[in-house]
């Protein structure tokens, strides 16, 4: 989604402004989705021709052919994500809302029939343990950004682009600007997250005011593309004896916000501050995570590595003291 402006008043600057942007209808979404939803369009478009359905005349008659390919799809192993572009990428290319009302019902009745695969919830004691690999192998930005994302239940392009221009630093906490959030995205707006966990200020604070970023203040503070993050994440947890917990990017997230349940924040207020868009959702989500990391048993071998890690963040912290 382009970025947005403020109106400069003058017709000639709104005119050029817009021009660079392009058509409101392609705007709403960003290039990537629309690029997904352009390829699930083909691939519908092939598979209608091939049915002898593809002169489709009324959103009924659309309504029918898309309920068909959805039990294709169904019937061939396909994931429900490919479904949801298909439907969003319909509704998108007609700039029509809420149609396709009976196809919207299996794509519900899949959702409930076959659950996702979640991220499973990063345990507080295995953060603290990442950040201190991280800072064992110098690299201070991504110690920071790994609490930053646990404390704030940051998203992974989120802490993955952060930047120290994001970051201000007041009063014991960290604001984070985040002006591309997916929910800010949607509303139309940019967002802001509070850090407050005082070793994440810390770093980030000691991060901010080094040379390196100030001279480069839009430089995100983690240099790894999304891949190469997973794998050094993959590849830490192998180091640190938790490969079996199948911890992923998001993982930071989901157990930032259920260590904040367990801690007794209201559930309401975790949901406002991980601006989730379905409280519905979010409750299962949380509440799911929170049984997982109760059952989480760690043997004491791997629980001794993953203190001795987490000593290296600890002695960083106390040098590093204001």
């Amino acid at each position: 989604m382009p970025r947005q402006h403020v109106d400069p008043v003058s017709r000639d600057l709104r005119r050029r402004i817009r021009a660079r942007i392009g058509a409101l209808r392609l705007s709403r979404v960003s290039v990537k989705t629309q690029a997904r939803y352009v390829e699930a369009l083909r691939a519908f478009e092939v598979w209608a021709g091939l049915a002898g359905r593809a002169r489709i005349g009324t959103t009924e008659e659309l309504d029918a052919v898309a309920a068909s390919y959805i039990e294709a799809l169904w019937a061939e192993g396909e994931s429900r994500g490919y479904v949801g572009d298909l439907l969003s990428a319909l509704q998108w290319a007609l700039q029509r809302r809420r149609i396709l009302s009976g196809s919207w019902e299996l794509f519900r009745t899949w959702s409930l029939l076959e659950l996702p695969v979640r991220a499973p919830p990063l345990p507080a004691l295995v953060c603290c343990a990442l950040a201190g690999y991280a800072l064992e192998h110098a690299q201070l930005g991504l110690a920071a950004v790994l609490l930053a994302a646990f404390d704030g239940m940051l998203r992974t392009t989120e802490y993955l682009t952060l930047s120290s221009s994001q970051c201000v630093v007041a009063s014991g906490q960290v604001l984070l600007l985040l002006p591309l959030t997916k929910s800010g995205q949607r509303h139309g707006g940019a967002e802001s997250v509070v850090v407050q966990d005082p070793q994440a200020v810390q770093l980030l604070a000691h991060v901010c005011a080094s040379a390196h970023f100030c001279r480069r203040p839009h430089v995100p503070l983690v240099d790894m593309r999304p891949q190469t993050f997973r794998k050094w994440l993959r590849n830490a947890c192998a180091e640190l004896g938790v490969s079996e917990l199948k911890l992923l990017p998001y993982s930071f997230r989901r157990g930032g916000a259920t260590l904040k349940y367990s801690l007794g924040m209201p559930l309401r207020e975790l949901l406002m501050l991980g601006r989730w868009e379905s409280s519905r959702t979010a409750q299962i989500y949380i509440t799911e995570a929170a049984l997982i990391l109760q059952n989480l048993a760690l043997s004491e071998q791997v629980r001794a590595l993953l203190h001795r890690y987490v000593s290296v963040l600890v002695h960083f912290l106390s040098i590093h003291a204001a």
